[in-house]
């Protein structure tokens, strides 16, 4: 049977095995068109999700992908699935500068982990990018309730501590919250006793 007679999910998973060989080969805009179809037939692939995502990145296509991967989370009915989707989504439109975009769709992704429907690493993975967005943008109080939620989600003590200091700050200086601040001190030294809460 001929490619182009198939359809349905045994066409997406053609091209899926298509997308791969070409991306091990190096057909960069083959493979991208293909995973593109692809994702359009299985938008739930989360393999072919993160190939498509870095082809878009070396090929400089991020506007596209994320453009396509709006049309397949609408598609998508699992919440995890939904949710790592939005993610990429979320990171692509704040490659291409549209951090408004951006920062709507991964606080939807944080506020579905929140609500105990997204997987943790996917709701960490949505603050880490949202705090780097939203500290670009200076705005202290929307920063200091992400940073609270990475602190909440990470299971790196290293990347809790950067972030508790990070918070003590903002609480001190910026938002002139005392109280805030000092329990933001405390949860440093439970970490580490040694620590400088700076």
């Amino acid at each position: 049977m001929q490619g182009d007679q198939l359809r349905g999910p045994k066409k997406a998973e053609l091209q899926r095995r298509l997308g791969i060989l070409q991306y091990d080969a190096g057909d960069d805009a083959s493979a991208f068109a293909n995973f593109e179809a692809s994702l359009m037939g299985d938008p739930s692939d989360a393999d072919v999700q993160t190939r498509f995502v870095s082809l878009s990145q070396q090929l400089g296509r991020q506007a596209d992908a994320a453009k396509l991967l709006v049309r397949v989370a609408a598609a998508v009915k699992d919440v995890n699935a939904r949710a790592r989707v939005n993610l990429h989504t979320g990171k692509l439109f704040s490659e291409t500068g549209d951090l408004k975009r951006a920062r709507l769709i991964l606080q939807g992704v944080r506020d579905s982990s929140a609500k105990a429907e997204a997987e943790p690493e996917i709701a960490l993975e949505a603050a880490r990018s949202l705090a780097e967005i939203i500290e670009t943008a200076g705005e202290a109080k929307p920063l200091a309730a992400v940073l609270e939620a990475l602190v909440s989600l990470t299971q790196d003590d290293q990347e809790r501590l950067g972030a508790l200091r990070r918070l003590s700050g903002l609480y001190e200086t910026e938002l002139k919250d005392l109280a805030s601040a000092i329990q933001a001190q405390k949860r440093i030294l439970e970490l580490d006793e040694n620590a400088n809460p700076e």
